[in-house]
């Protein structure tokens, strides 16, 4: 069994180039990569091996506007014949699709969260709709979904 014990950050990068004005088709685009992914030297368990998957999670807005970056790591255990098989595919710079979408949804939940803060900080709009509740009179027929 493959089990996330640690989430660190260790790098955050924000940048609001200009202001948007509002004749510009603004485009948010999110981007995820692993750039390292190594066994940590961490006791937690006899048996278990800990790996170690660093990560940059991007937020660029189109044109030229802001961006936001996350540097960081996640922590996986794992027993060592798992925690083998994924260092040997590592070496092609693959990460199997079970264990990229654990990341990426711990990843995109811890990031999303920051980078909404940081959103607001900066008066750029989020990166994420947010949920809007409408009046019974907007809605469409059919629509009974608030969020």
């Amino acid at each position: 069994m493959i089990q996330i014990v640690g989430f660190n950050l260790k790098k955050i990068n924000a940048e609001k180039v200009t202001e948007i004005k509002t004749k510009d088709k603004l485009e948010i685009k999110s981007n995820f990569s692993f750039s390292d992914v190594k066994e940590e030297d961490i006791d937690i368990s006899k048996d278990k091996h800990i790996l170690g998957f660093s990560f940059t999670f991007d937020v660029n807005y189109e044109p030229k506007i802001a961006s936001i970056r996350f540097e960081g790591l996640v922590l996986l255990m794992m027993d060592e014949k798992e925690a083998k098989d994924i260092l040997k595919e590592w070496k092609k710079k693959k990460v199997r699709e079970d264990i990229r979408i654990l990341l990426y949804n711990q990843i995109l939940l811890r990031c999303s969260v920051k980078a909404l803060q940081i959103e607001e900080e900066f008066s750029i709009p989020f990166h994420i709709p947010m949920p809007r509740f409408t009046p019974e009179s907007q809605k469409q027929p059919g629509q009974n979904y608030a969020g």
